[in-house]
C-alpha cells in the first residue's frame, strides 16, 4: 500500500511532477493539504503559467473547483473530499 507521503501533492513541485502523482494513484486518489485540512483528491488538472503567488496559495475558489499555485503554474482540484 502506498503511504500518505507518497500520495500527498507537494505544492513545491512542478505541474508535470504533480500530474505524474495523479496518474500514479488514479481513482485511488491523492491527498492534499490546504486551508488547514486534509483532502482526498480524485481528479485534477494542471497548467504551466508564470505567477506571483506563493507555492500552495489558493488562487481561486469556484463553486466546484479550487485552484492552487504550484512551482511553475496552477493545479485545479476538481473532485475532492474533506478528510479532516
Amino acid at each position: 500500500m502506498p503511504d500518505e507521503v507518497m500520495r500527498t501533492l507537494d505544492w513545491k513541485k512542478t505541474v508535470a511532477e504533480l500530474e505524474a502523482t495523479g496518474r500514479a494513484f488514479g481513482r485511488y486518489g491523492c491527498l492534499a493539504r490546504f486551508n488547514g485540512k486534509l483532502w482526498a483528491v480524485y481528479n485534477f488538472k494542471g497548467w504551466r503559467e508564470k505567477h506571483s503567488y506563493r507555492k500552495g496559495d489558493i488562487a481561486c475558489v469556484l463553486s466546484r473547483e479550487i485552484i492552487i499555485a504550484v512551482a511553475d503554474g496552477f493545479i485545479c482540484l476538481k473532485d475532492i473530499q474533506e478528510l479532516q
